[in-house]
Order: structure tokens, then C-alpha cells, then sequence
């Protein structure tokens, strides 16, 4: 049985990216989300502020590495700037790399925001429709992490794959091209994180699986697309705790990993203007 505390997860800590898609009025989805997870508003906000605490001591202990604290502190986001996120569950659910980086600009670049608009199951194509929101936004910095369910699979015996490759890159293609031409952002790509080897057989079974292949794929469409992007795919730290049992989703420990990666990624000489401390 899903639990309330799951749920909430899902649906993420900010719930318009996941209620945009639907004809619900906005101010609907937190109660939608407290009858879905069949608990009470009182209960919901204290589930969020569970995770916001969980949230709050993973970046004391990243701020508390030296070389982390100064990779954070040479952020070239600014104070007041907007930043938004793109990407699928990954970086959807509540306590995801995302929310750690919105905690992270919260206390070194006051005023600087985050609006995480990323969806569970979202594929590069569904990201380029689903930018009217982001475009309004009027982000100084678009993050995007996207591509491990363009390579997705379907059917126990066949594994129809969500894209093809031509498919993958015309819709890498659509959303660049899109968001340069209708937001002054500077775009971020990274790349997808790593699946877990041991559960690709297992998933298979269940009819919605990944090959391994198939995310190297996806890799690598990523830094064909922008041979800037942060490898997180490359860089990123895994072990036996990196990911929860499906072997996709990465644990608080795997977030705090790919949150590492993407602060190390930052620090490579690329970005323009000086750092700021």
C-alpha cells in the first residue's frame, strides 16, 4: 500500500508542475494532494516539513565539506536571479538535487529562486510542450536534467522503447531552440544519472524497465546537444545506497551524490562573469 509519506514524495514539495497538466483550478492541489494521500492539511504540511528538515541537514553536512562549501560559494547564480528546473521524477520528488540546490541558493544567494518544474515520467518532447509556464517565469538560468524516459521501455516480451534516437534528438533539438528563443536564459544541460545494474532484470519483469545501453543513449544525446553539459552521469558517486529498490530513483544518500556532481560540474571554467562569493 502507498503510503501518505510516499505520496507526498511524488507529488513534490511545490505541486503546479505536477496539477499544470490537469483542469483543476490551482488552489485545489494541496487539498487534492492530502485527500489523495488520505490525510488531513495539518498532516500534509507535516510531512512536508519533514522532508524540508531532511532537506535542511543534508545541505548542513554538503556545506560542511570545504571543498563542497566552496564549490556552493563560487555559484555563478546571483542574488535575485531565477532559476528553474527541468527534468522527470529524479528531480521531481520532494527532497530531490533539485530542492537541495533551492536550499543551498536560499542561504548563500538571498533573494535567488527555484521553481522546480519537473514531472514524473516526463520525456524531452513533453518538456517542450509543457514550457508556457517556464516561459512566463522569466528564468536567468534553465537546469535540465531530462532524458531517462525518452529511453524508457514497455512490455515484458517486446520492450518498446518511449523515443527513437532521430526522436531524441529533434526533441533536444525543439527544447533548446525554444528556450533560446523565448527566455534570455543561460541554459544548463546535465546529463541522466546511472541506473542500477542489478535491478534491470527485475524491472523488466514488471513491463517498465531501462537497459543499460539504452541510458548510455541517452548520455549521450544529452552531450551532443550541449558538449558543455555536467556529466552527471560520469561524475556522480554510486554505491549500494545510491538508489531505492527500483534501482532508478536515487535515496536522500544518491540526491545528495548527484547535488556533489552538479556543484563540482559548476566549477569548471565555463560560466560567464567571475564567481560569486
Amino acid at each position: 500500500m502507498t503510503s501518505p509519506h510516499s505520496i507526498v514524495r511524488f507529488v513534490g514539495l511545490d505541486p503546479r508542475a505536477f496539477f499544470a497538466p490537469l483542469p483543476a483550478p490551482p488552489d485545489t492541489a494541496d487539498a487534492t494532494v492530502a485527500l489523495w494521500a488520505g490525510i488531513g492539511p495539518a498532516d500534509l504540511d507535516e510531512q512536508r516539513e519533514a522532508v524540508r528538515a531532511e532537506i535542511g541537514d543534508t545541505v548542513d553536512e554538503v556545506l560542511s565539506d570545504p571543498r563542497l562549501a566552496a564549490a556552493a560559494h563560487s555559484l555563478p547564480i546571483r542574488t535575485g536571479q531565477r532559476v528553474v528546473v527541468l527534468g522527470d521524477s529524479i528531480s521531481a520528488e520532494a527532497g530531490s538535487w533539485a530542492d537541495l540546490l533551492a536550499e543551498v541558493l536560499h542561504r548563500l544567494r538571498p533573494g535567488a529562486t527555484l521553481l522546480n518544474w519537473s514531472l514524473a515520467g516526463r520525456t524531452t518532447a513533453e518538456t517542450v510542450a509543457a514550457l508556457a509556464p517556464v516561459v512566463a517565469h522569466r528564468p536567468d538560468w534553465v537546469i535540465t536534467m531530462i532524458g531517462t524516459n525518452d529511453v524508457r521501455r514497455h512490455g515484458v516480451g517486446s520492450g518498446v522503447r518511449m523515443a527513437s534516437s532521430s526522436a531524441i534528438a529533434h526533441a533536444r533539438d525543439a527544447l533548446r531552440e525554444r528556450l533560446h528563443t523565448e527566455t534570455a536564459a543561460q541554459l544548463i544541460t546535465l546529463t541522466p544519472p546511472p541506473i542500477n545494474p542489478a535491478t534491470v532484470a527485475a524491472n523488466r519483469s514488471t513491463g517498465v524497465w531501462w537497459e543499460l545501453a539504452d541510458i548510455a543513449e541517452a548520455v549521450e544525446a544529452a552531450l551532443v546537444d550541449d558538449p558543455t553539459a555536467i556529466d552527471v552521469h560520469a561524475t556522480v558517486s554510486t554505491g549500494p545506497d545510491f538508489w531505492g529498490a527500483d534501482g532508478i530513483h536515487p535515496t536522500r544518500t544518491g540526491q545528495r551524490a548527484i547535488l556533489t556532481a552538479v556543484l563540482d560540474g559548476f566549477r569548471r571554467p565555463r560560466w560567464p562573469g567571475p564567481p560569486v562569493s
